[in-house]
């Protein structure tokens, strides 16, 4: 009595799982390009990080003008509009000399 095993897979086999990974691959694509991609969402979290640093600068700089008339006897804890005016300037002219 000859006994065979079985060593290989059968066509069927080989079919299926093609067919579930092509499926796997489409869902993953549409993920990727479609409407509410996850590219799309990384650009919005990069331009809402970016938005938000500069606001960060700015506050840095309100504070440093209002730090500086504390210094220089404005109690108050406020910053005059020509020492913001001067402190954002100066933010712009760094800025614009990094790019």
């Amino acid at each position: 009595m000859n006994i065979r095993e079985n060593c290989g897979i059968t066509l069927v086999m080989l079919v299926v799982t093609i067919v579930v990974l092509l499926i796997l691959s489409g869902i993953t694509i549409s993920a990727i390009t479609g409407g509410e991609s996850t590219i799309d969402k990384a650009s919005q979290a990069k331009l809402s990080t970016e938005a938000k640093a500069e606001m960060e600068e700015i506050q840095k700089k309100i504070n440093t003008s209002a730090s500086k008339g504390i210094k220089y006897g404005n109690y108050s804890g406020s910053a005059d509009a020509k020492t913001i005016q001067r402190e954002l300037s100066n933010l712009v002219t760094d800025t614009s000399s990094i790019t």
